[in-house]
């Protein structure tokens, strides 16, 4: 299905979502369940990676004393 490491805040919400199909279509309750638990750990690596990705703000420069 992925052959290749995630690169992009939107290559972690792919995998998210592939889990959560996973879940949708699973017969067992604990396969539910960790596929959940799989699609919200890529959806905080999306969010990890989307704030690496943010320019950060320049500090605010104090003046000297």
């Amino acid at each position: 299905m992925f052959s290749q490491k995630p690169k992009t805040p939107q290559d972690y919400i792919d995998r998210a979502t592939a889990c959560e199909a996973l879940a949708d279509a699973a017969i067992a309750p604990d396969t539910r369940e960790t596929m959940l638990y799989l699609a919200s750990r890529w959806r905080a690596l999306a969010d990890e990676e989307e704030a690496k990705q943010r320019p950060r703000r320049p500090e605010p420069q104090h003046p000297s004393e």
